[in-house]
């Protein structure tokens, strides 16, 4: 063996000890790269909207925020490029927080229109829908494709609570297949596989409309706490499949399974909510009639409808992790 040969590893050993380790990729977002700061007071300070969601629970709303202002936005960037997946892609995290009782109060929601872009000029914004129970009541599930209407719960400096399981996290989560019929994502400017950027706008409250019209309440100008990335290209294949929806009919869809067979999901794990409260999740299945199952994921319809089994506008939540650990879940507003 050469003198050479015996040293090349030495030397690769200190060399390394030099060179600083790239830092891991942050599912959160990572840069603002647009501010326009809205008119109002607030907290206007930028670097409090990066990282993971502070929030203060169901009575609190954290101050670890960035103000919007009234008819401001943000323009944010990420580590990662975020994608459609089974369920929700990425969830949004403001402050609010509930007035009342917990399963029929309001949320105190100051809320903001969410839009996504894969090249940064063209945004495709998310459908809205604001449905009371009560004409000017913002109870969770009220206020659909808007970020504002949940309290957050997912705090890493105070607890442990996941800010990737819808389940538990709070905040208000967004499935990129809602934007499919967008005419941007048809022309092909927006790409719901490369998602590089998500802008968050202030809704002017009593001005604003709705996808069908209905003017949106709330407080004053949005306070963004974080923006949390479920599905991103750089996950590995694969992962379980827990995915809601609600069809034109008012009945909820679950679609729940793996590409590896049914059997590779973990049934330990499968977590339900509403009203961001635990709900069982095989009570809440039995509410459910199945309709297709190719071998690795099934499809699920309820036996009821959101007019005729939901009394007031609720909030669900559902989740489970494979084997291997690794989650998907979903939200959806259920609006009678």
């Amino acid at each position: 063996m050469s003198p050479l040969s015996v040293r090349l590893p030495a030397l690769a050993v200190a060399i390394a000890a030099f060179v600083p380790s790239l830092p891991a990729q942050s599912l959160f977002a990572s840069q603002v790269v647009s501010f326009n700061q809205g008119t109002g007071g607030g907290i206007f300070i930028q670097s409090n909207i990066l990282g993971a969601p502070h929030g203060g629970g169901s009575g609190s709303g954290s101050l670890d925020v960035l103000t919007l202002g009234n008819a401001g936005s943000v323009t944010l960037g990420f580590d990662v490029v975020i994608r459609d997946g089974p369920g929700a892609d990425f969830t949004a995290f403001e402050n609010g927080f509930l007035v009342g009782a917990p399963l029929g109060g309001s949320v105190f929601a100051e809320c903001a229109f969410v839009e996504v872009s894969s090249n940064g000029v063209d945004f495709a914004r998310f459908p809205t829908s604001y449905k009371p129970s009560v004409a000017g009541t913002t109870p969770m599930g009220s206020l659909a494709g808007l970020c504002g209407g949940t309290p957050v719960f997912a705090n890493p400096s105070t607890n442990s609570i996941s800010p990737f399981d819808p389940v538990v996290s709070g905040g208000d989560a967004f499935d990129l297949a809602d934007l499919a019929q967008d005419p941007l994502v048809i022309g092909g400017q927006v790409d719901l596989q490369a998602i590089s950027f998500v802008r968050l706008v202030d809704v002017n409250a009593g001005v604003d409309l709705d996808s069908h019209g209905n003017p949106i309440p709330g407080g004053a100008s949005a306070d963004i706490d974080a923006v949390a990335v479920l599905h991103h290209t750089a996950e590995a294949d694969g992962g379980p499949v827990c995915d809601l929806s609600v069809d034109a009919q008012g009945f909820i869809h679950w679609r729940l399974g793996d590409p590896d067979g049914l059997l590779d999901l973990d049934f330990a794990t499968l977590a339900s909510s509403l009203q961001t409260t635990p709900f069982d999740a095989f009570t809440l299945l039995s509410f459910f009639q199945l309709v297709s199952f190719d071998g690795s994921v099934a499809e699920a319809v309820s036996t009821f409808t959101t007019s005729s089994g939901i009394p007031v506008p609720m909030l669900l939540a559902v989740s489970v992790r494979d084997h291997a650990g690794n989650l998907a879940g979903d939200q959806v507003a259920l609006q009678n």
